[in-house]
């Protein structure tokens, strides 16, 4: 059976948030993964751009997740980046960079839970109230610097749960009768992935 343009989608912005999640230090992994959660999700949400005015927001954050993940891989290679690093800029440009993956998630949430009320369906307002206290706990973590196994064992486990919440409600969605109609566009997905690569290898060439 042939999936629905609505399954399509959403799978592809679940893995590009699938994707944030994965730490892996070697092979460039810790750069590669992220930049392909980002083109995930911004082609992703594009599709949605026109449903309502969250899955619209959950799109322009994507498009700037995409920025942002590219200055992020170009600053890395440049040799005087600590000294970008101190910057007030940087770190402005750091605190949206990890606050959006979270922003996407309720985006994404409260886009289809629009889409369930126009459909009279049920709404399980829980997985909201998880996105909030994952990021509460990510926030208390990370200002205590917390290195230990256990605890990020547990976040990565709850970063997990939360994402198949997020594709449970997508598929209670369906079943309520959402049809996702492919809108015609001047520029494909394709170029703007080619684009995005392109842009970031001439930024390594230059840094």
């Amino acid at each position: 059976m042939e999936e629905s343009f609505w399954k399509q989608t959403y799978e592809k912005i679940l893995i590009g948030m699938g994707l944030f999640g994965i730490t892996l230090n070697f092979l460039f992994l810790n750069q590669i993964l992220p930049f392909l959660g980002a083109l995930l999700l911004f082609t992703g949400f594009r599709k949605l751009r026109l449903e309502n005015r969250w899955l619209k927001a959950g799109y322009a954050g994507a498009a700037l997740k995409v920025v942002i993940t590219i200055v992020n891989i170009v600053i890395g290679s440049v040799l005087e980046r600590e000294k970008i690093y101190v910057s007030y800029v940087w770190k402005v440009i750091v605190f949206c960079g990890g606050i959006l993956p979270v922003f996407l998630m309720v985006c994404l949430f409260l886009g289809m839970r629009e889409e369930l009320e126009k459909r009279k369906a049920e709404i399980k307002n829980e997985v909201l109230l998880h996105i909030i206290i994952w990021y509460v706990a990510m926030v208390v973590l990370a200002a205590w610097n917390y290195q230990g196994l256990i605890l990020a064992l547990i976040i990565i486990a709850a970063y997990i749960g939360i994402l198949v919440e997020l594709k449970h409600l997508a598929e209670q969605l369906e079943q309520a009768g959402y049809v996702l109609e492919e809108q015609p566009v001047w520029i494909s997905d394709g170029k703007y992935v080619g684009g995005a690569v392109m842009v970031t290898v001439a930024g390594l060439i230059i840094s």
